[in-house]
């Protein structure tokens, strides 16, 4: 992305962007960013306290739950979606499948070759 800075005649600035992006998309990756790298540390300073890492994980499901559910909304309320369900239910239903079973099964070889004991084999 080229992002070019213009203070032409007039006194304030103003940006041009090329590449079909907003200020505001390139300023919110930076946000997202910003916000993952405080909050890592932060869960770092607080890593002793159990307590509160219990509390963070039940509203991180309930955020999760209530993603998946603003999610559903979102999707029943677009007539695309609707209207063509019945042709995207089955490649979603395959794309679901695979990734389920896909990570399933990393996630059973990662166990096996790198967390799995001399005792449990």
């Amino acid at each position: 992305m080229d992002l070019l800075f213009d203070a032409g005649p007039q006194r304030w600035a103003r940006f041009i962007l090329i590449n079909e992006y907003t200020i505001f998309e390139v300023m919110t990756s930076y946000i997202v960013i910003a916000l993952f790298a405080i909050g890592i540390g932060i869960g770092w300073l607080m890593q002793s306290k159990e307590r509160a890492r219990k509390g963070i994980d039940t509203a991180v499901t309930w955020s999760v739950y209530l993603l998946l559910f603003l999610l559903g909304i979102s999707v029943g309320t677009n007539d695309e979606i609707i209207n063509n369900f019945s042709r995207i239910g089955y490649k979603a239903f395959w794309l679901t499948f695979g990734a389920v079973f896909g990570s399933i099964l990393l996630a059973m070889l990662v166990y096996r070759f790198f967390f799995k004991t001399q005792n449990e084999k």
